[in-house]
């Protein structure tokens, strides 16, 4: 396993043997880190639309690739619910492109059983979002699980009494989020330019985090995230929220629940609520800034998205 789902997708690539100079179609709804190894190799990326249900825009999609030469097409399972493979696939085999599947946010989700990821030529997620462990990231190559040997990669630097106090302090929530305020204050969420992450450098999983996402029953903590989205599925009806999915995929194993809010100031409403309760909402993604730049529409589409957490239940008091 790698440290996270960018190193894996930065192993792929080179696996695929995908060069500097080709180009991969990317959508424009996409987190910030997933360019950064792409640029690290010297690839570059076409940007395509999503719908509002973070479908692709096949027309669009199918039009670029008549006029461009492109390499790759990414396809993200957006929030762990399956895209359209069956389409993929058959752009992919007319145009000669590789796929590559984006499941970052659904580690554990199957498609008529089979892992997402498995069904392109690459595909990589990343167990340690919905574990919360220190590391831990996955790449399938030709639906198969592969390992990071070829670049000896350094195992992820984890400094053993933070996390032993990050596991002690998971376990009182309640604790945890007055810890949270006490020592940071609320993000500005008003801003999508203020979530760029750092690059990282590239390593393999640590060997405490590989134990957990080993030994966990993924069948069991995929059923438990799809009953917490059923709530707060409910939950965002009674309060004037659209979720974007009213039920999740039955095989899904979803890291977040995305919802459509009525505005931004709305959201930052809800997003204020739950720092003060102790209920990590989030505005995701971090969109790249090329996106942000050009594309209003994508830039909107993030003022209007509030994400809720599925890692344990919760229970709401004072709200419909």
């Amino acid at each position: 396993m790698f440290s996270n789902s960018r190193t894996a997708f930065w192993y792929g690539i080179q696996e695929l043997q995908i060069q500097s100079g080709q180009t991969i179609l990317v959508p424009e709804y996409i987190c910030d880190v997933v360019l950064h190894p792409l640029h690290d190799i010297g690839i570059n990326t076409i940007f395509y639309p999503v719908n509002n249900d973070f479908s692709p825009d096949w027309k669009y999609i199918d039009n670029i690739l008549i006029k461009k030469s492109i390499t790759a097409l990414l396809l993200v399972h957006y929030f762990s619910q399956p895209q359209n493979i069956e389409r993929a696939i058959e752009i992919c085999e007319k145009y000669k492109l590789w796929l590559i599947e984006d499941n970052a946010h659904g580690y554990g989700g199957l498609l008529n059983g089979k892992p997402l990821g498995c069904f392109g030529h690459m595909g990589f997620s990343s167990p340690r979002k919905n574990l919360q462990t220190a590391s831990g990231g996955v790449l399938y190559i030709h639906g198969e699980l592969m390992e990071p040997e070829k670049y000896s990669l350094k195992d992820y630097p984890v400094v053993r009494s933070t996390e032993y106090a990050h596991n002690l302090i998971k376990s009182f929530p309640r604790l945890k989020n007055k810890i949270r305020i006490f020592l940071r204050s609320e993000p500005d969420y008003s801003e999508p330019s203020l979530f760029q992450e750092e690059k990282e450098e590239y390593f393999k999983v640590d060997e405490n985090s590989k134990n957990k996402i080993l030994t966990e029953d993924w069948q069991e903590h995929a059923k438990k995230r799809r009953k917490n989205w059923i709530f707060w599925s409910d939950f965002s009806l009674r309060n004037g929220m659209l979720p974007i999915w009213s039920s999740p995929h039955p095989e899904s194993c979803p890291w977040l629940m995305p919802v459509y809010v009525v505005n931004a100031e709305d959201r930052l409403k809800w997003l204020n609520w739950g720092w003060k309760n102790g209920i990590n909402l989030t505005p995701w993604p971090s969109l790249p800034l090329q996106v942000l730049n050009n594309s209003p529409i994508s830039v909107n589409l993030w003022k209007h998205l509030l994400c809720f957490p599925l890692d344990r239940e919760y229970e709401i008091k004072g709200f419909v």
